[in-house]
């Protein structure tokens, strides 16, 4: 375990920037996701950490020493990767234990290892089986063992699901959310997969165009997001934003002569706010069909298109010629191309400046 410091790290591809100065400050036992789009630099940033890659320009600091010039072998982290790398022509066992027979570590310690992970991963049957034995769960455990078995001081995940059905991978996020439970790791873990990232990490690194956009908890990232990129990323479906103008912490949405949202309530971040074009975001999950509470504000919008889903139906609505979501029960029967009375709660929303997208 250990903390893991990344101070101005900037990585390019010839004429390419991938990272952009990326900070990041990573506490002991710390489960740091890093999510965003395909090419967003995720993965390049996990393999410079990991010294695959390496940086231009930045530090690179495990307890504080700079590991920026140390071979991987000697960073003393371990990389689970999504394509699991096992060696074909070995048995489990042979797989678990190669790296330590490869540092000289002496048989009683290996056999002390070997049986620590296999207990803890459940392997213990599959250990005299080749890996064209295994199941795609299987392999996972057991390209986890190989990184258990060291004891690193850092664990790095890249997309270790991926390659996963569905209700495997929700399973395997399971186990390694009691895995580092139990063992109190230090991990880096790289995933497009939002749910994932939301149900596994401590904290969240959101990245876009090589750079962090937000980086927080699960709950800060989804409740309050810094700018309109994570408040579109995160959720599913993504936050409603409309855009219109602030006059006198009034909200007025564009295309509508006679809605004024107030916004007494809200949280500015800059007190002296001016006036000026914005949008207000508010989360699907956000708009019910009754007063829910005293902050609900009422509106009117008219049902265009409904996707069922099971438990719950998406509706899209029209507010003044702007699409606008809400998420609701499956039970509940709802009328299309109706002018329905809605409520939105006005302490779940959020602003954002027009021009720079950020949060006021």
């Amino acid at each position: 375990m250990a903390n893991l410091k990344i101070n101005d790290i900037n990585k390019n591809f010839g004429s390419t920037e991938v990272l952009k100065g990326i900070n990041l400050d990573i506490n002991d036992g710390d489960f740091l996701v890093l999510l965003g789009p395909s090419g967003c630099g995720k993965s390049t940033l996990l393999n410079t950490i990991a010294g695959l890659e390496t940086s231009n320009s930045g530090e690179i600091l495990i307890d504080n020493h700079v590991v920026n010039n140390m071979e991987p072998s000697d960073r003393d982290i371990a990389l689970v990767f999504q394509s699991y790398a096992l060696y074909p022509a070995m048995t489990v066992r042979k797989n678990v234990t190669f790296g330590l027979e490869q540092r000289k570590t002496p048989k009683e310690k290996i056999s002390e290892a070997l049986n620590e992970v296999s207990n803890l991963l459940q392997i213990n049957e599959l250990l005299d089986r080749k890996p064209s034995q295994l199941s795609g769960g299987q392999r996972q455990r057991v390209a986890m063992g190989r990184a258990l078995v060291r004891h690193p001081k850092v664990f790095l995940f890249d997309e270790p699901l991926s390659n996963l059905d569905a209700k495997l991978r929700v399973e395997m996020r399971r186990e390694i959310k009691k895995l580092h439970k139990r063992l109190k790791t230090t991990i880096v873990y790289v995933t497009h997969d939002q749910t994932e990232a939301m149900s596994l990490g401590t904290n969240i690194a959101i990245m876009d165009q090589g750079k962090i956009q937000q980086c927080d908890t699960p709950k800060n990232i989804y409740n309050k997001p810094q700018n309109m990129f994570v408040a579109d990323f995160i959720g599913s479906p993504s936050m409603n934003l409309l855009e219109g103008s602030l006059n006198n912490k009034m909200f007025k949405p564009n295309g509508s002569d006679n809605v004024q949202i107030p916004l007494e309530k809200y949280d500015f971040i800059n007190k002296n706010i001016n006036n000026g074009s914005i949008f207000l975001g508010i989360r699907p999950e956000h708009v019910y069909f009754d007063k829910v509470n005293e902050d609900c504000f009422g509106i009117k919008l008219k049902s265009e298109i409904i996707e069922y889903t099971g438990h719950e139906q998406i509706i899209t609505f029209n507010f003044s010629g702007q699409q606008f979501l809400g998420k609701f029960p499956s039970t509940i029967d709802i009328q299309m191309d109706k002018e329905l009375d809605l409520y939105i709660d006005l302490k779940q929303i959020s602003l954002f400046d027009k021009n720079t997208q950020n949060r006021i």
